[in-house]
């Protein structure tokens, strides 16, 4: 039985490349993963966008009812004729005041694109199944080189 082993060295070398490509690579697991947090993210962050204009499109076609009016101006401190104003002092003598704050309008920082894994290029893929190959049959030559010593040594 003939050894070839240019041949299996060269389907060592494709074959570490190939698994190199697959987590390493543009279109790897790496890059693919860090990809698909990104779209979760954003798709919460769009989910509450949406949730955010359906409440302003229901505030603005309320905007003018008078029970909308009265609520907001209860929310903002102000008060009708006649009625009682009651003030509230907290542990240290202050008077209590809840004035809402005025909704955010920045928008949220996007998580996801700064720092991400671009992956390696192929040539890079190449390199990592070369060296790996290179690893590989180096410690097969080894352990040959032991057992030999080990066989000879027995006799």
């Amino acid at each position: 039985m003939t050894r070839n082993y240019v041949a299996l060295f060269i389907s060592t070398i494709l074959v570490f490349s190939a698994l190199a490509e697959g987590m390493f690579g543009t279109k790897g697991f790496i890059v693919n993963s860090h990809l698909r947090q990104t779209v979760e993210s954003r798709q919460r962050e769009h989910d509450e966008l949406v949730l955010r204009l359906r409440d302003l499109e229901h505030r603005l076609q309320t905007v003018w009812d008078e029970n909308e009016l009265l609520d907001d101006a209860r929310i903002l401190g102000y008060v009708q004729r006649g009625e009682s104003v009651y003030f509230f002092e907290d542990d240290e003598g202050n008077l209590s005041v809840n004035i809402p704050d005025a909704p955010q309008t920045g928008e949220s920082a996007v998580a996801g694109s700064k720092g991400a894994f671009p992956g390696f290029s192929r040539w890079v893929n190449l390199g990592i199944g070369c060296a790996g190959t290179l690893i590989c049959s180096l410690l097969l030559h080894l352990l040959r080189k032991r057992k030999r010593i080990i066989v000879t040594m027995r006799r």
